[in-house]
């Protein structure tokens, strides 16, 4: 009624805190989906697995090894079923009623929509054999410093390089890949 009251749409999240994204989802449902650790894992876990498809009693499996910090065939029965409880009444659910997910309960199964695209940027999945950005970082941080120490003491290969040059490589580098994740990443900004 009076212009004094307060804008609530801000008030947890910013200017745009309500507003939906390109998926349908507002900033304040990504961040809460991603708040508990066992939403996370269930995303992770189905972004790893083929056809981004699994059930909850794999799921259930898979996460009580995670959160026991064991091997998921490792899992005691208490476990799994604490953590296929949970999943099956309240975040399996709760995903599903977002569109993140597809839930069959008559079969259990689980399956990623397209909106689960949406977290891909916070969730950096990586196959077992690939890097992820912070590690290339940290190779790229150690070449850097080997080549500055290699152009610092003449060393063989090094001799007639610069200090200038070595540098110019360095920030080529980094340009690169900090363009590389920039495109990677720029299709999930919220």
């Amino acid at each position: 009624m009076g212009t004094d009251a307060p804008d609530l749409s801000t008030a947890s999240g910013g200017e745009n805190a309500t507003e939906n994204t390109e998926v349908g989802l507002t900033k304040d449902e990504i961040f809460g989906t991603l708040s508990n650790a066992r939403r996370r894992y269930v995303l992770s876990e189905l972004k790893q697995s083929p056809e981004g498809e699994s059930t909850i009693r794999d799921l259930s499996r898979a996460i009580a090894g995670l959160e026991n910090d064991i091997e998921p065939e490792e899992a005691t029965y208490a476990q799994r079923k604490r953590v296929y409880t949970s999943l099956y009444q309240s975040h399996v659910p709760q995903l599903a009623r977002r569109g993140i997910i597809d839930f069959d309960a008559r079969s259990g199964t689980v399956t990623l929509t397209d909106v689960a695209t949406t977290f891909d940027v916070y969730l950096e999945v990586v196959e077992e054999k690939e890097l992820t950005w912070a590690e290339f970082y940290v190779l790229l941080s150690g070449f850097s410093a080997v080549l500055l120490l290699a152009v610092a003491v003449e060393a063989v290969f090094f001799a007639g390089l610069s200090g200038l040059a070595a540098a110019t490589l360095i920030a080529v580098g980094f340009g690169c890949a900090s363009i590389a994740q920039l495109y990677q990443t720029r299709k999930n900004r919220i």
